[in-house]
């Protein structure tokens, strides 16, 4: 159906944005606050981070698991729940949650 295929597109884009931001840098403020230039002056403060352990760890830490949490296919649980109870799904509360972000 058209409207399976709708929610999974939107599905796997939530999958690559996840795999996207294990790899984009994040804004590190004060890291190269005591380095100075050829000149002798400061470097600014605030650099990106591309080291992929510190981004994956940061990422972790802040936006991962609402990202994971929106990227529920609440649909095909809603369809599994409906399959196997007879009845309709119960996770409209949890897509609730996923509009919110």
């Amino acid at each position: 159906s058209t409207m399976y295929w709708f929610e999974f597109t939107i599905e796997m884009i939530f999958v690559v944005d996840i795999l996207s931001n294990f790899l984009t840098g994040y804004l590190a403020e004060g890291i190269d606050a005591s380095k100075f230039d050829k000149e002798g002056e400061k470097v600014d403060a605030d650099c990106i981070e591309y080291h992929p352990g510190l981004v994956a760890r940061h990422y972790v830490k802040s936006w991962f698991l609402l990202d994971v949490m929106s990227g529920i296919p609440f649909a095909l649980i809603d369809l599994l729940a409906e399959d196997s109870s007879g009845g309709g799904g119960q996770v409209g509360f949890l897509k609730m949650v996923k509009s919110l972000r």
